[in-house]
């Protein structure tokens, strides 16, 4: 329900402010990173046992894998030379987990994405060339990891240990603010490189995305 009602703000917005301004739409790839602070409190605490005096806990180290490729799709309207309003979406790269609490081949993948719609301000430099910073809300929905548990028991002098946990979908709204450098190839192409960070808190991580992007313009940019 939430994102039906985001979408239609969204939608809203873009229909409002179109008028007879340019409309763009274009993708973002590159390499995203969300915070594992919490990740890390969660994997690694001190976990339960049924038996203090086995020592086959923590065989192996905990392993956090918390970037990789990521990209973002999106569409807008060019209000003028200087503002636009635009509403994409992410897909960040899957953190994995090896080693959950220490136990050697327990592992788990959290994935997170994240719908947007943001103000963008453009300052046009020379040589086709501008910069820009944006900045709105953003729609995170990502999986976290709750605190488990290591159950250990000892049998045929061999200690064997199950590892549980609780996994959960945290959806929330979060302020996200990007800023990026923008090159014009032609009227209808663009090419960008960019920043872009979701704030985190309220159980969801800091995430940023460094993108290299390509933006086309239907109909063609007025000169």
């Amino acid at each position: 329900m939430k994102i039906l009602v985001f979408l239609f703000f969204l939608g809203f917005s873009v229909v409002t402010f179109a008028g007879d301004e340019w409309f763009y739409t274009g993708v973002q790839l590159g390499e995203s990173k969300i915070d594992s602070t919490n990740i890390n409190s969660a994997v690694k605490s001190a976990p339960l046992q049924s038996d203090p005096d086995s020592s086959g806990h923590g065989s192996a180290q905990v392993d956090i894998d918390n970037d990789g490729f990521a990209g973002r799709a999106y569409a807008g309207i060019k209000l003028s030379p200087y503002f636009d309003i635009e509403g994409g979406y992410t897909q960040y790269a899957s953190v994995k987990i090896k080693n959950i609490y220490g136990v050697a081949g327990k592992n788990a993948q959290l994935n997170e994405g994240a719908i947007d719609t943001v103000l963008k301000m453009s300052l046009p430099l020379a040589n086709n060339i501008s910069i820009y910073g944006k900045g709105g809300a953003a729609f995170v929905m990502t999986n976290q990891l709750d605190n488990g548990s290591v159950v250990t028991s000892t049998a045929a002098s061999q200690t064997i240990e199950t590892v549980k946990y609780d996994s959960e979908t945290v959806d929330r709204f979060r302020p996200t603010y990007g800023f990026g450098v923008n090159y014009d190839i032609t009227r209808f192409l663009s090419t960008d490189f960019s920043f872009a960070r979701v704030i985190g808190g309220n159980d969801v991580p800091t995430s940023d995305l460094i993108a290299l992007g390509m933006t086309l313009y239907l109909p063609a940019r007025k000169k």
